[in-house]
Order: structure tokens, then sequence, then C-alpha cells
């Protein structure tokens, strides 16, 4: 993945969906969108560029013997090590960010813990974590560390792990009585029977365990001692009510379990929780959740090399930076995938470029350590999180072609950024870990060469109201103070012709009055109410267009005189008899379009979805995954369903895009060909399974036979599920 080729793509991705959603065939209203979209930070602000430094390399390569790291381990592991590890373990709060090991912290200790235990039955350890799926993608990567160690696995002290939640872990497989190399223990009568030396599982099924009788028996050899380990794992996920409750319950279980204060090695993890101002407040929640006593010292923090200590003293020879000769070769859209953009923004950053063998990513980082623009780039940034902007006025300081070509320049430093995301380093193994590779001729790891990260900040496009005039702007109507909001009103449009005007709700005493509430503007548009009107912009020759004074909203006499300050406009609005009551009509006075009349504006699902669809449709995104958070349940499931139906549609889009590449000589094909074609290349590409779960529409997922296929692999005898997908396909080209 380049993410600053991504960003680029993202932000024309939805100019281009708000442009065609809204287009307008009103005079006067050709520019509202263009407008809006040109207005710095009114859609989006970003992007935004965080560059980490690798972390400190810690001095004890094997801290645990028994439990080996196939790479010597970071030196805020070797801090959470020493405190976790050994006789003498003490609270720990592991607060370190994304991708820096915080699992290994405790994990090592743990297993090596079970390890000096063998033989003495009872849960000698529990794992907490606030979500089922953050549990089951734990205890795969458990139950692979305990297979490929021998002193923990079949051959050694045959150390058990359990996963215990309140759903099956695996769908397609049926509940483990014992641990293999891809999952733990999963029948709850075998975690009974023989309870694990650890124990994964979420805040409300420990409860379960704690009150249930028939679930008691799993705590029958937990005498006081045998449980050593609490982790919580995302501990600042755990807030209000929800912390209140996990707190009792960690209370409950140390007095069901006979642990007093100090019995148990309670640790916290978070990517979140810093080690910055906050100390003070972190150590007073989580001795609140824990009830156990943290000083400053069990806070472990990352520790990072510097700028110094990371880039090279020596610059490298054949080094170069584009120049406004290069602003077409900077795009990221002319190329074919993102190899060659790499390739081509490394040709333009060095006189030579590294040779493309296997490794050729190392030696661009190798590189780049000696490049100046690359030491511009991490002062620029530090340790924040910094808009590109900012970065580029930085490093244009020392570069006058950057200052005198604000557009070149960001293009510029999106290439740096690019190379920085594709440069990668040798991995640091131990000397067995890499005699044992080199034995198998195996490639010797890498790790990436800087953390990128790319911020993209959109706003919801919800409240949007419209000044009345000549041409109209698009203002957030929370953003205008009270006299302002009088003087807007919000926009309606008809999806099929483009018209678009503002609408208004008029009261029975003010017939000529246009001013109104957005709010309660809304709840006339779906509610039908009759109240609603829609003033559509004209000209004075139109029969039927009336004037209305632009500040003061309200229609003017025939002869009133109101300066400059009106508007000729088209009061068409079209009414329906329902049940004896007159109703609003959202059919479009102008093309007669059934209920084409929409609201200007998106709300977050929708605006999510363009994302969704541009990350996943794009050919500089080699890792199509996406984790979505959101702040209910509700939400949760309704935008789970909500992306699902767009990214399916895009999935349909891609898959006929590669339909439609005919070798050169085919002859024109008809539509209805053209759908049996389509159906026929991804059915050869594809097992079925694969090309019947990328192409079943998700009105269809409710089919037995798709059920049937999601269970077992395999579509049951005689099925029909194929041709309803390859009908559906036919209906959809």
């Amino acid at each position: 993945m380049i993410p600053t080729a991504l960003v680029a793509q993202l932000q024309r991705g939805l100019a281009d969906f708000l442009r065609y959603s809204f287009w307008s065939a009103t005079p006067g209203m050709e520019h509202v969108i263009e407008d809006l979209i040109a207005t710095e930070g009114a859609v989006s602000r970003g992007p935004y560029v965080e560059l980490k430094l690798p972390f400190r390399p810690g001095l004890n390569p094997q801290f645990f013997p028994d439990v080996p790291l196939p790479f010597t381990p970071h030196a805020h592991q070797e801090v959470a090590f020493s405190r976790l590890g050994g006789r003498r373990k003490e609270n720990t709060l592991v607060a370190t960010g994304t991708g820096s090991g915080k699992t290994e912290c405790f994990l090592l200790p743990i297993l090596d813990h079970c390890r000096e235990e063998r033989g003495r039955k009872g849960i000698k350890a529990i794992l907490i974590y606030p979500m089922n799926a953050l549990a089951t993608d734990q205890a795969l990567r458990i139950a692979r560390l305990i297979h490929d160690t021998p002193g923990l696995g079949a051959d050694g002290a045959k150390i058990r792990a359990g996963l215990y939640i309140g759903e099956s872990p695996d769908g397609k497989r049926a509940a483990q009585a014992s641990m293999g190399a891809d999952h733990v223990v999963t029948d709850r009568q075998a975690l009974q029977e023989d309870p694990p030396d650890i124990l994964l599982t979420n805040y409300k099924m420990l409860d379960y365990l704690l009150v249930r009788p028939r679930d008691q028996r799993i705590w029958r050899f937990n005498d006081a001692g045998v449980l050593r380990f609490l982790v919580v794992d995302e501990l600042h996920t755990f807030d209000g009510a929800q912390g209140t409750d996990l707190a009792c319950l960690l209370r409950r279980i140390k007095h069901r379990l006979n642990a007093d204060i100090g019995a148990l090695c309670c640790v916290g993890t978070s990517a979140t929780l810093g080690t910055g101002a906050g100390v003070a407040n972190l150590l007073d929640y989580a001795q609140q959740v824990f009830g156990e006593p943290m000083d400053q010292g069990s806070i472990v923090g990352e520790q990072r090399l510097t700028i110094s200590e990371f880039l090279s003293d020596d610059p490298t020879d054949g080094i170069r930076e584009p120049d406004l000769a290069d602003v077409k070769a900077l795009a990221p859209a002319g190329y074919e995938d993102p190899a060659a953009w790499v390739r081509a923004q490394a040709a333009l950053w060095f006189d030579v470029s590294p040779v493309y063998g296997d490794d050729w990513e190392v030696a661009l980082g190798d590189r780049l350590k000696g490049h100046r623009a690359l030491r511009g780039l991490l002062n620029a940034v530090e340790d924040h999180v910094v808009s590109v902007d900012d970065v580029v006025a930085s490093m244009s300081r020392s570069r006058a072609v950057w200052r005198d070509h604000p557009e070149f320049a960001q293009l510029a430093c999106l290439s740096l950024l690019g190379l920085v995301s594709a440069a990668r380093v040798w991995r640091p193994e131990l000397r067995e870990t890499r005699l044992a590779r080199e034995a198998v001729g195996g490639r010797r790891p890498t790790a990436r060469f800087l953390d990128v990260r790319i911020q993209l900040w959109q706003r919801e496009l919800r409240r949007l109201v419209a000044d009345v005039g000549p041409r109209p702007r698009l203002r957030f109507s929370d953003d205008l103070d009270r006299e302002q909001r009088r003087q807007h009103l919000p926009l309606v449009h008809c999806r099929d012709c483009g018209a678009m005007g503002w609408g208004t709700r008029t009261e029975k005493d003010r017939p000529r009055q246009f001013r109104c509430d957005i709010q309660s503007f809304y709840r006339g548009f779906f509610g039908r109410d009759s109240a609603v009107e829609f003033l559509w912009p004209t000209s004075p020759e139109t029969p039927g267009a009336v004037r209305i004074h632009r500040r003061e909203l309200r229609e003017l006499g025939g002869d009133e005189d109101a300066g400059d300050d009106y508007l000729h406009i088209l009061k068409e609005t079209r009414h329906v008899q329902k049940d004896g009551k007159r109703e609003l009509s959202r059919d479009c006075p102008f093309c007669e379009a059934r209920g084409s009349l929409t609201i200007v504006g998106f709300r977050a699902a929708t605006l999510s979805s363009v994302y969704i669809d541009q990350l996943f449709a794009s050919r500089f995104n080699d890792d199509k995954r996406l984790l979505a958070f959101s702040d209910s349940v509700q939400d949760a499931s309704h935008r789970a369903g909500f992306f699902g139906a767009r990214t399916w549609r895009t999935c349909l889009r891609v898959g006929m895009r590669a339909a439609l590449e005919l070798p050169e000589g085919t002859a024109d094909t008809s539509v209805e060909a053209f759908a049996v074609r389509l159906a026929t290349l991804w059915r050869e590409r594809l097992a079925q399974p694969a090309w019947l779960s990328a192409f079943l529409a998700p009105s269809m997922d409710w089919l037995q036979d798709w059920d049937a296929l999601k269970r077992d692999g395999k579509l049951p005898r005689d099925s029909n599920l194929a041709s309803l997908v390859e009908k559906r396909l036919a209906y959809e080209v």
C-alpha cells in the first residue's frame, strides 16, 4: 500500500462523487458544488502525516531462553519483561503504539510462568479482550506460538490456552477439545473438565463463569496463588459504566480466588493512553479499574531512535530532486501499478535508481538515509501529526521552486513520502534463527523503513444551507450566527434533471415570508408537510416568476423597490391528496420524475462508503482490509450492511472492467453476450466459493444454499445458487 498515492485518489474520488451527485442544470446554481469543493477545509481536512522512527532495540536477545523470540526484542519490551518475568512480578501498563509488540510484552512472561508451573492444574492467566474478534485473533496467535516453541507444545510443557466467548469463534469449524497449530481449546465441556493454563475471554463471559453454576467447575483447581496474571487488553475501551462493571468484576475475581492485593500481577495495554502530561490520570484510572497500587514506573512507554541515530552521517552519492519538468511523472494517476510509480519516483530523487532485485526496497531505504530531503522531512514532522501543507512550508524554506509552485511542492512531498512508505530495512535476527533460515534457503525478513501514517479528516455534509442570491454558496448552518442563518436556506436537487433550488417552510399567517429553521424544514420535507415550498431561481421573463428580497427572504410586491437586493424565483411545488389531506410531493415539477427531489448533503455513512469504494478499487492498495469504528452497536450494525452493499457494487464494476478488456481484433458484442462473458470470465479465474462470494448480491445472502456454502465450504447437491448469481449479474449488466 502506498498511502500518499491513495490519499490523492480518495480526495479526487470524493470530489467527483459530489460533482456527479449534485450536478445542476439550473442557471446560477452550476457552481454550487464546485465552490464548496474549492473552499479550503469545507469538505475535508488534510492530508496529515505522521512518521514514526524505529523502536530502540533491546540489549538481551534471549530474555526467556525457553520461550525464544525469533528477533531481538525492542527496548520497551525488555522493560516489560523485567517487570513481568522472574519471581517478583509487578503491575504494568503497556502504553505503546500500534505495531509495537504490546502482546509479546505480557504473553512471553505468561508463557514462561506457565512453563515453570507445568504440572500444576488451574488457570494461571486470564486475558480479557473488549471484542470477540480481537480475542479470536489473539487465540490464533497464541496457538501458533505454543505449537512452534519446542518447550511449550506437545513435546514440552504441554501448555494449554482456551477461548471462552459468547459465540462460536469460527462458524465453519466445530469446537476444539485440544490444542492445535491453528487453534486453542474452544469446547466448553473440555474447558470445564480440564481448565486451561491461559483463558482468553471478555468481561461478560467472565462474569458468567463466576455466577453460573454449570460453569463454576472451571475454578475448582484455582487455590490461592494459582492465578498469577490478570490482563486487560485495550484498557482505554473500558470507560464509563463499562469501566465500573469491569472494576467490580475484577474485585469479585480476586475475592472468589482468594487473591489479596498484591497477589496478582495486573497488566493493562493501550495504544491510546499515552505517557505525556496525562500520566497521573492514567495511573489513577488504572488503579481504580484493577484495585491495585501502581506508580509512575508501572508505565512502559515507547523508546525510539533519534533522527541522528537513524540517519546516515554521510550523504548518498548521486542524489537529486524533482524539478518543474517532472510534474507529470510525480502524479500517481499515470501509472499502472504501485511498483511502477515507486520506481519512477526513485529515478526523480536519485541519479542512479536502486537495482530492482528481490531486495530493492532495502537498497532504497539505504539510499534514502543519506538523502538530505529525508532529514528535512523528519525535522518538519518530528514526533507529531502534521499537515502536508505544513511539511511543505517547512521544506520550502530551502527550496525556492517549492515556494514559488505550491502544487508542485505538494506532489514532490507526497512522492518522497511514497518512497519512504515503500522502503524496507533488514529485520535484526538472532543468530540461530538466521542459520535455520539459511539452511532452508529462506529469504531474510524485512521490516518497514519508517512507519508512515496518513490521516484524512472528513466532515459530515449535513445541515448545509445556501445564501439566496445570483451565485449561492453552500455553508454549514452550525457555523453561522443567528443573523446569518436568517439569510440562508437549504438546497433541494432533482436527481434526474439536475434542477436545483431552495427549500423553505411557510407559515399560514406569513405566506410571503420564506425564512425557516432548518430542523423544521427537515421535519416538513421528510414528513410531507404541505407547508414546505421550493423556490427555483429563474429569469424575469419566466411566466409566474416573482421577486423576493434576498436579505429579508420575503416576497416583494409589484411596486415595492428593493434596490439590488432582489431575485426572481419560481414558486413551483407539487402536492397530492392522501386520505383527504393535502401532502407535499417530492416529484420534480420540471421533469416530473417520481420522488426525485432530495436535500443537498450527505451523512457520514454515505461519505465513508465513497472512500471505501476508492480504497478497494485502487491499484495502489494491495492490502484490501478495512477496520471501521462506530459509537454504538446500532450504528455499527447499520453501517456494516450499508458498506457491504456499496462495496459489492464496486466489486461488480471492477469485475465488469476486467471483462471489457477484449483481445485486439475482437468484434463489438451485445450487452447480452457481455453478461455471459462476465460470468464465464470470473468463474474460470476463481474457484466456485470465491466467485460466488465476490458476486453474490447483498439482497441474496438469505438463501439457504449460501448459508450451506459458508458453513460447509461447498454447495449442496443440485444447488441452483450459481445460476441465480449468473442471472443477477446479467440483470445488473
